[in-house]
């Protein structure tokens, strides 16, 4: 099972002593800002961490004879920071 974020959220709050209502703030403004980004095309680069960013998904066939579209899709690359702590 995975870990959601308002238990993330608890966690972070938890550690630095912020409000769960302010560490919530602060996460979804970061992943509005996260997702403005990538939007627009540009990728971000978490030092340590890794990096989003958006790629074309290709298009894969027809559908009842109507054509899929190709998508974009989001794409997360693990800086060796976090590769090395993982594993």
């Amino acid at each position: 099972m995975g870990v959601s974020k308002s238990q993330i959220i608890a966690e972070v709050a938890d550690q630095s002593g912020a409000s769960a209502r302010e560490v919530r703030s602060i996460v979804d403004a970061f992943l509005g800002q996260l997702t403005a980004h990538l939007n627009t095309g540009n990728a971000v680069s978490l030092g340590g961490f890794g990096t989003f960013d958006v790629e074309d998904a290709p298009v894969v066939g027809k559908a009842n004879r109507l054509r899929i579209k190709a998508s974009k899709v989001p794409k997360f690359k693990p800086g060796k920071a976090l590769r090395d702590a993982i594993g």
